[in-house]
């Protein structure tokens, strides 16, 4: 059977206009049915490694309740105290479990339309009070310094002020625990195009920063599992959310209010080296 390539047939070369016509036809049928299998493959993709990585960041908290009960359980604490600081571990771990679960259970209503973004207008000067103050106050205990940029702070916004502020603060918090490792300060930029506002975070964090593989995260999780195979120091665990699943979070929010947010490009900023992360939302 002979297969042939519409993008490959000179459309100028049929006579016919009726069947010229049909075959145009086809042929924008067949790329936009083309483009959609490409756009459902990445998707799936995208959800596919999304699930990996869900499953790792919720075992690590589940093995850190498991783990701390054992040792009390089986009586292999020092003492009174010591056992008081292992089930104290396992409720944060529980409490840090239950905040992933609501993180996630947040995005999967909006998807799902069973929850609606609160939409209404909402000057850029204002959403950008609500970030500075605990940023401000997070750098300045970490000793990093904090700007803002804003083309018009009178531009006014049609989107969910609480959900986009929660976006931004979450992406500059995440600047934060990469600048706090190189003493690098950061900068948020704020610009007006013609139907969007674009965010320009300048940082210290490096690309491979923001977009950590799932063989980063597995050794991430590897690691705080092989704490419980041995004997766990109290009050030492980490069950935060990896800034992988983070930015995926934020990124998914920014989606779902319209929005996106692109790869983060190298950028050299005083004192050494970094990247820069555009994010965007649409004014209406």
């Amino acid at each position: 059977m002979t297969t042939v390539n519409p993008d490959a047939i000179d459309l100028t070369q049929i006579a016919d206009p009726q069947l010229r016509a049909q075959l145009a036809a086809t042929i924008a049928e067949n790329q936009q049915l083309r483009q959609y299998c490409c756009a459902i493959e990445r998707e799936a993709q995208f959800k596919s490694h999304f699930l990996a990585r869900i499953s790792h960041e919720l075992r690590s908290p589940l093995s850190g309740i498991i783990g701390s009960h054992q040792l009390v359980i089986e009586d292999l604490c020092e003492d009174r105290d010591e056992e008081i600081d292992f089930v104290r571990q396992a409720n944060a771990a529980a409490l840090r479990l239950v905040e992933m679960l609501d993180s996630l259970l947040l995005v999967s209503r909006i998807e799902s339309g069973r929850l609606s973004p609160k939409l209404g207008p909402v000057a850029i000067e204002h959403l950008l009070k609500l970030v500075r103050e605990p940023i401000e106050l997070e750098a300045a205990n970490s000793s990093l310094s904090f700007a803002l940029e804003v083309g018009d702070p009178q531009m006014v916004l049609h989107t969910d002020a609480k959900l986009l502020t929660g976006i931004l603060i979450n992406f500059l918090e995440l600047a934060i625990d990469f600048g706090r490792q190189r003493r690098l300060g950061l900068k948020l930029a704020c610009q007006v195009e013609a139907d969007r506002v674009v965010f320009a975070l300048h940082s210290a964090a490096v690309a491979a920063d923001f977009s950590s593989t799932l063989d980063c995260l597995d050794r991430h999780v590897a690691s705080q599992l092989s704490a419980h195979q041995g004997r766990p120091e109290p009050s030492r665990l980490d069950f935060s959310l990896t800034p992988s699943l983070r930015l995926t979070l934020g990124t998914l929010l920014l989606e779902l209010l319209g929005g996106g947010c692109g790869l983060p490009e190298p950028l050299d900023i005083e004192g050494g080296t970094g990247s820069r992360l555009c994010f965007w939302v649409p004014r209406a």
